[in-house]
């Protein structure tokens, strides 16, 4: 007899296929009766009862409770991480139980940020270790960095390099700025905003500081648009990404540029370099504690989300913290939304080498990223530090570039080029200007 997974209550079928049909060739998912569905084609049998859904959506709920028991691994430990929920008082912890304990870079795989302006509660910490544990992986140490550390030692500008780089004085290489005008070359773009390729371009901070524009205007105009259109989206209204760490929106507000459109280049920038100056962030250092973890791009995708939680999967932090799911919340309790997804995960052994030595003081010479880098005559150093490199004569930012590789992958990547500086005159670049 075949295994058979329950659900009871008001559940849409349609949709809860399209969330599971990725787990195992030939799930089918079908109503057998009113409030009562069946899915088959998944190795185990439960019996999922909507009605503790809350106030959660009852399809969305469903599904994260089969992914989150599709992606358990065997020798799952939930007692990995126990305690975690102590670093909200005392502001550091380890799993050695020594708090400054020094973070073990042979298990380490990656980096957990709770970004500023994200409430997290002792409830949050225990989820999130017993998350982890599903999926192979724990917490090592866990340290709470003040606002006022982030800000002096712009930990904030070093987090997000490239994106905050190109925000405060960015231009567009000449591929960048091909990509820009077929996105915004349609006749619709064309009829609202002039011949495209004439709008000025503006980095999100020369916009406030030439054109005066508030930042507070920029974070809504970019924050509606947003909203509307999701992260990157191809339209006239919102914003679009056009390369490596890069996002370009069209303006215009009748205030400022004379009422005349004009392009801002990560517009979103300002607003979350002004949360990481105003508040803690939570970084937590993640570790393999399983003989089978599961793979990193499962976990990125599956466990914490896209970049968009609003096309995030069910059991994912990202995607449960907008649908109510996951407790999680913005300062002040506010809901979740597309724009605040709450957390930052590592997106592969470089990214790891450099949180890990922006959030936790580990040497990045230390990690497996580093080592590989170094057997290569390169120094790890110079790259973490470094947003931008030279490939084969184009500028690439080295976390999207190396996003999702091991550890020697990445030297030969990056073995390739050479680390830019961020006005390197020896980079061919035209700019939208």
């Amino acid at each position: 007899m075949s295994e058979v997974i329950t659900v009871a209550g008001e559940v849409r079928p349609d949709t809860l296929r399209q969330w599971l049909h990725d787990l195992a060739p030939g799930v089918e998912v079908k109503a057998v009766r009113p409030r009562h569905v069946e899915v088959r084609g998944l190795p185990w049998s439960m019996h999922v009862d909507t009605r503790d859904a809350g106030a959660c959506d009852p399809t969305w709920w469903a599904a994260a409770l089969i992914r989150r028991r599709a992606r358990r691994v065997p020798d799952a430990d939930e007692r990995a991480s126990a305690g975690l929920e102590r670093v909200l008082a005392d502001g550091m912890w380890s799993a050695s139980g020594a708090p400054d304990s020094a973070v073990d870079t042979t298990t380490l795989v990656g980096v957990l940020v709770f970004k500023p302006g994200t409430l997290v509660s002792e409830t949050a910490l225990t989820e999130v270790a017993v998350r982890l544990a599903e999926c192979g992986y724990r917490v090592g140490n866990a340290r709470v960095i003040p606002y006022e550390e982030i800000r002096r030692r712009r930990l904030g500008e070093r987090h997000h390099g490239a994106y905050a780089e190109l925000a405060a004085r960015g231009q567009m290489s000449e591929e960048e700025r091909q990509t820009f005008l077929e996105t915004y070359g349609g006749p619709e773009c064309v009829e609202r905003f002039g011949p495209i390729e004439q709008l000025p371009v503006f980095a999100a901070q020369e916009a406030i500081d030439e054109l005066g524009l508030p930042v507070d205007l920029l974070n809504r105009l970019n924050t509606e648009a947003t909203l509307r259109h999701g992260v990157d989206s191809p339209g006239p209204d919102g914003p679009s990404r056009v390369g490596d760490s890069l996002f370009a929106q069209v303006i215009t507000h009748p205030e400022y540029h004379g009422g005349l459109p004009f392009v801002v280049l990560n517009a979103h920038m300002p607003r979350i370099l002004a949360e990481f100056h105003s508040a803690d962030a939570l970084a937590l250092t993640i570790h393999t504690a399983s003989r089978t973890p599961l793979p990193w791009p499962r976990v990125r995708r599956e466990f914490c989300g896209v970049t968009d939680p609003a096309l995030a999967l069910p059991g994912s932090v990202r995607g449960d913290a907008l649908a109510g799911l996951f407790p999680l919340a913005q300062r002040g309790g506010k809901p979740f939304e597309r724009t605040s997804n709450g957390i930052h995960l590592s997106n592969g052994a470089f990214e790891c080498a450099k949180d890990a030595w922006n959030w936790a003081g580990v040497p990045p010479e230390t990690t497996p990223a580093g080592q590989a880098l170094i057997a290569r005559g390169l120094s790890p150093l110079a790259l973490v530090s470094s947003p931008f490199v030279i490939v084969d004569g184009h500028r690439r930012v080295v976390q999207e570039l190396t996003a999702g590789l091991e550890a020697d992958k990445i030297a030969d990547v990056l073995a390739a080029g050479r680390p830019m500086s961020f006005h390197d005159t020896e980079q061919p670049m035209e700019t939208a200007r």
